[in-house]
């Protein structure tokens, strides 16, 4: 397998960021297993050091952060219908001049991102940090120049709604490659902004957000079933890692450790293995097997997030056990009182023992319903909580930043409560998470459809790329698109 491409010593100001990414920045003409060839561009790995760009005034990264980002090729394009090229081939297609495929749901655009493959390796949708990297990127190369909508079939926001002035029209949206320069990257991605809004690889059901640091094994023999440590080695972020009750996934098996202990050579050894967790099954693993570890948090601001076990009936009240609780600063236990959200249903704490919780079912007109053990759970916020509410900002209007993991992201900290636009106005970066209740959500980022003033999903002008929706993850509306990630990493 070949290694990454245009690689060099990681930046460490800004001009020199600058100077890396028009250096190796760029894109490439990838053919993928089948053979069918594809537009890519390689975002080149950099890193931001803490206080570097002023953003309304704070510095970023803030405190003693610093944050890597990028290493990865991604779509030129959003991708299109592949039976708009080739009917047999049931897989993403980045290609300049095509309808980008729309009316897909997040599970339908991972399946067709899935299917294509460099050298074995599947391609996936994007993530979050990934699309940081991207708009980021952006950023630095020409300062506030991102932006756009596709009111009118797609144009630049602060054009008059002319025919020179858009792309070529197919339909609501216009055909890859030929919206407006500012909806991307001279040289680099197209349709950052504007086109169809992009499904992106993560979730946060129940407000619960995984964000994901790559390892592999460092042990010549691997690990077996039963092995109580693991050594690791090429370890993303090692000072990020937990150093207690961390989780980590290889291959199949979810595995949680007790103990992280810095070998201070670049590797690390995981004690007091929990092999198996999550209902999984305890495997064998072979050395340099790919190491994932699940970082949770809970991004509701002032909630908690969890794991349930026996909820799977409808006994009132009753009696479960919560696992692996993600707090927040404001929130850090469970409390009698509390509304818990599981699915459509909520449930009102009564008592705290330890692990165990009891709750009355079926709160707030809902109804008790039976949960799968190991479902995701939030203890929501008391103020502004109207999880019934499915309406244009259900109830959450923040998102935390207080991790350095969490701020990397870029994610707008704050949402927009209105959209006003006169023509001459910019709006600012946008956050939306609607419903989220006790809902599974899926994540879109990045160009989203609307028109001067529009609701969700239908956001207008965005900038930076930095649009964030959470919406229902079976959702499969007529704007919503993809493209793809490619990392053998």
């Amino acid at each position: 397998m070949p290694t990454f491409p245009f690689e060099s010593a990681l930046s460490t100001d800004l001009e020199s960021i600058r100077r890396q990414l028009r250096a190796e920045l760029r894109t490439v003409t990838k053919t993928d297993d089948d053979g069918i060839a594809h537009e890519m561009v390689w975002i080149p790995r950099f890193t931001v050091p803490a206080g570097i760009i002023a953003s309304e005034g704070d510095p970023w990264p803030s405190g003693d952060s610093i944050v890597t980002m990028g290493g990865f090729f991604i779509d030129r394009y959003q991708c299109h219908d592949p039976s708009t090229l080739i009917a047999t081939s049931p897989k993403a297609v980045s290609q300049p001049g095509y309808a980008p495929a729309s009316s897909l749901s997040q599970a339908a655009a991972a399946i067709l991102a899935n299917a294509r493959t460099f050298y074995g390796v599947e391609c996936r949708l994007p993530r979050l940090a990934e699309w940081a990297a991207v708009t980021l990127a952006a950023w630095l190369l020409e300062p506030g120049a991102l932006r756009g909508n596709t009111a009118g079939a797609g144009r630049d926001h602060r054009d008059t709604d002319t025919a020179s002035r858009k792309g070529l029209a197919s339909g609501t949206f216009h055909l890859t490659g030929t919206g407006p320069n500012a909806f991307g990257i001279a040289g680099g991605p197209h349709d950052i902004l504007g086109n169809v809004a992009e499904w992106l690889d993560d979730s946060a059901p129940c407000g619960r957000l995984t964000i994901r640091k790559t390892a592999a094994i460092a042990d010549a023999g691997g690990i077996s079933a039963a092995d109580p440590s693991v050594t690791l080695d090429g370890i993303q972020d090692l000072d990020r890692w937990p150093a207690t009750d961390g989780v980590i996934l290889i291959e199949d098996e979810y595995i949680r450790y007790a103990t992280f202990t810095d070998n201070l050579d670049g590797t690390a050894v995981l004690g007091g293995l929990t092999r198996g967790h999550m209902g999984s099954t305890a495997a064998i693993h072979a050395d340099n097997a790919a190491v994932a570890l699940l970082k949770d948090f809970c991004i509701v601001p002032g909630a908690m997030s969890m794991f349930v076990t026996g909820l799977d009936n409808v006994t009132d009240p009753v009696t479960f056990t919560v696992h692996d609780l993600k707090g927040t600063p404001t929130k850090s236990a469970i409390q009698a009182g509390d509304t818990i959200c599981v699915h459509t249903e909520r449930l009102t704490v009564t008592a705290v023992a330890g692990d165990a919780v009891t709750a009355t079912r079926g709160s707030e007109s809902t109804t008790p319903a039976s949960h799968l053990d190991w479902s995701v759970a939030l203890v929501r916020p008391s103020a502004g909580a109207n999880i019934a509410s499915t309406g244009l900002y259900g109830f959450i209007r923040t998102f935390r930043t207080d991790d350095p993991d969490l701020e990397a992201l870029m994610v707008p900290a704050l949402m927009q409560t209105t959209v006003i636009d006169d023509g001459t106005d910019e709006p600012g970066d946008r956050l939306d998470m609607v419903g989220l209740g006790g809902q599974t959500h899926a994540i879109l980022r990045g160009g989203c459809p609307g028109g001067e003033v529009s609701p969700l999903p239908n956001i207008g002008h965005h900038r930076h790329g930095m649009s964030f929706v959470l919406t229902a993850d079976t959702a499969a509306i007529l704007l919503y698109g993809f493209r793809c990630v490619w990392s053998p990493v």
